[in-house]
């Protein structure tokens, strides 16, 4: 599987506050409506930018276990977002819902870049910079990435 979008940077300490407003979590219960809501406050045109790769400072996701966070991002057009570290749960959360969040250094990768995400070869190719990057998966994380997250892997088990 190939991932490739131009880079959106973000700064350290990213909170599910931030990505969707408490608000907007009373508003529906579908998933595809809080991707209009992917950082409402912050960044009011997140949407409208279309497909990202998000290149964050450390602890992203930090805050409240909302799993809403990782819908909103999914519908916001995120492919994928690259960071020095995440929140335990939001990295949890991300990979059960097939949304790629990948531990790397990202201080080199500027605004605008187009990033490709090879995860066959566990690399991130920087076509602007022409720099690459490796990272690792773990087994079970590639699994959900391959089989579409933790509701499709199990309903690919118990139908068999």
């Amino acid at each position: 599987m190939i991932i490739s979008a131009p880079a959106l940077v973000m700064g350290d300490d990213i909170d599910t506050d931030t990505i969707i407003p408490t608000y907007a979590l009373q508003l529906s219960r579908d998933p595809t409506v809080f991707g209009e809501y992917a950082f409402h406050h912050t960044i009011p045109d997140f949407k409208e930018r279309g497909e990202k790769i998000l290149a964050t400072g450390t602890n992203f996701g930090c805050g409240s276990s909302r799993e809403e966070a990782v819908f909103a991002l999914i519908h916001a057009g995120v492919k994928a977002i690259l960071a020095p570290s995440f929140a335990p749960i939001f990295r949890r959360n991300a990979f059960n819902n097939a949304l790629p969040s990948i531990e790397m250094d990202t201080s080199l990768i500027a605004d605008g870049d187009c990033l490709e995400i090879d995860f066959k070869a566990h690399t991130v190719f920087n076509s602007t910079q022409h720099t690459t990057f490796s990272f690792s998966l773990t087994p079970p994380e590639e699994t959900l990435l391959t089989k579409g997250g933790l509701l499709s892997l199990l309903h690919e088990r118990l139908t068999r």
